[in-house]
């Protein structure tokens, strides 16, 4: 398979929301036996662990002659390197002697096994036990020699005494699928550098430009603590500048690795705005940062967007810097203000034609579509199976749908929302001569503007003309209905009077005549 590259990464498009994340072990060597119950632990609780282990995956280092594999800390399934000597092809005319080799690549522990007996490594280990590792590799490892197998399908048992196993794990938690409409950051490979500091304070910011005119709602600040018990405050500033930051949050971490705190009743209107976080000073504390150098890429580093503090009045330039640093700081934010309706309807070639209107809306991933039979009120089945969709929201801001094998004659109803608006249109699939059609519904054939929009706020309905009805307002609103009848009263009692008054007036008349 293809390696990614930066460009890969970077155009994903995002499903999930990590709230936080956690180093759960730094072991120099072996792993330890806190070590091991805590990782015991979160397995249990959370799910498996990212760690990292020395694998030696060149083709020449795994199969010299074509037949065998020649890395003694390898046993089939069995995984255990203590640092000591092996062979290590550079070319097939050199040889090394290889030692104390730290860890090169990433693998995620899902299990372990206490009873796994030392007896099956290739060296013996000083205690049984060991954790179930799923490798990257595959089932096998291709070679021009031939296939080589990967443990067992592709998994491990790798013994809690190697080296480098315990040395660098996290954990990945409290995952959300609730997206927020903008996310703001520069580490987009996350964390990579540490600055060491001792009995002082440091303040870590990044300045943001917002991603639409709109204003936006701060709903979420994530940074990266180093320390457990590290005491922090979370500082904004409106218009980027950072001599003019408000408090808004103080906390205690509780780990080392990514949190993730709710703001509340942060409003961000102008273009610019800053984030920034104080880490009080401890005997021994490191403030992690994000540098430009990777051991997998190399990335440009904005100026002029992150800086560094020990007072919180005088700012260093990260980008300055010799290491090109960045503030591991990210901000989430919702858009306060968009707009989304429908322009038109129609049939064209026998496709229903929808054309929408909006703005404000940066990921159109969020906009839904369903379609449901009339008599489905609730909408609890949808019915996008039955019909062809081409959604082309991105181009010409329309979503097309069309007769296929699985439509039949009815009357439908296509739902299109987003947020708290729903937009409904009524149509109707009808035997035409031997095939299949579909025409507009009577009632939502207007071509003169915008059909039937409801929101989930019933007192404000947009009627096909695009305008607002409020339904208080209506004469059959309960509110106004009695004052209407009155009204009505009086001038149906004005009426007989002066009906009375006229015939009386005409019987006078003739009587004196």
């Amino acid at each position: 398979s293809r390696t990614a590259t930066l460009v890969d990464i970077s155009n994903k498009k995002v499903q999930f929301s990590v709230e936080d994340s956690t180093f759960i072990s730094a072991d120099q060597g072996k792993c330890s036996n806190d070590s091991i119950n805590s990782i015991k632990k979160y397995l249990v609780s959370n799910g498996a662990i990212s760690a990292n282990m020395y694998f030696e995956s060149s083709t020449t280092n795994m199969k010299l002659d074509g037949t065998k594999i020649i890395d003694d800390f390898i046993n089939g399934p069995y995984y255990y390197y203590d640092g000591s000597s092996y062979k290590r092809q550079l070319s097939y005319s050199s040889i090394e002697i290889a030692k104390n080799k730290s860890s090169n690549h990433g693998i995620t522990i899902i299990g372990w096994d206490d009873t796994i007996d030392a007896s099956n490594f290739s060296k013996t280990p000083s205690r049984n036990g060991a954790w179930i590792i799923k490798n990257s590799y595959g089932e096998t490892l291709k070679t021009t020699s031939g296939d080589i197998d990967m443990g067992d399908k592709g998994y491990y048992y790798v013994s809690y005494d190697d080296i480098n196993i315990c040395t660098q794990l996290s954990g990945f938690y409290d995952i959300s699928s609730e997206l927020e409409d903008n996310s703001y950051y520069y580490d987009k490979l996350g964390l990579i550098g540490a600055i060491n500091v001792k009995n002082s304070d440091l303040y870590l910011a990044n300045i943001f430009e917002k991603k639409s005119s709109f204003s936006e709602k701060l709903k979420k600040v994530t940074f990266f603590s180093g320390s457990i018990d590290q005491k922090y405050d979370i500082y904004f500033s409106d218009d980027g500048n950072l001599k003019n930051m408000t408090k808004i949050y103080s906390g205690v971490s509780d780990k080392i690795g990514y949190t993730t705190i709710g703001i509340d009743d942060v409003t961000i209107a102008n273009e610019k705005y800053a984030i920034a976080v104080k880490f009080y000073g401890n005997v021994s504390n490191n403030i992690y940062v994000y540098a430009k150098q990777s051991k997998i890429y190399t990335m440009d580093v904005p100026n002029n967007v992150s800086y560094m503090s020990d007072d919180g009045v005088n700012w260093e330039n990260f980008g300055t810097t010799d290491d090109n640093y960045l503030s591991s700081i990210r901000s989430y934010t919702n858009n306060l203000n968009y707009t989304f309706s429908l322009e038109s309807s129609s049939i064209i070639d026998d496709s229903l034609n929808t054309k929408f209107k909006y703005d404000g809306i940066n990921n159109l991933s969020d906009v839904k579509y369903n379609i449901y039979n009339v008599s489905d009120t609730s909408f609890s089945t949808s019915l996008n199976d039955n019909f062809d969709i081409d959604n082309m929201l991105d181009d010409d801001k329309t979503i097309n749908l069309s007769i296929n094998d699985n439509s039949s004659i009815g009357n439908y109803i296509l739902v299109v929302s987003y947020k708290d608006v729903n937009i409904k249109i009524k149509f109707n699939v009808i035997q035409n001569q031997e095939e299949l059609s579909i025409e507009l519904a009577k009632e939502e054939n207007n071509s003169n503007g915008p059909q039937l929009i409801v929101d989930d706020n019933p007192k404000n309905d947009i009627i096909n003309d695009g305008s607002v009805v409020d339904d208080e307002n209506i004469t059959n609103n309960p509110k106004t209905s009695g004052v209407n009848i009155i009204i009505v009263a009086i001038i149906l009692s004005v009426l007989v009077i002066s009906f009375i008054i006229y015939n009386i007036y005409n019987s006078r008349k003739k009587n004196n005549i």
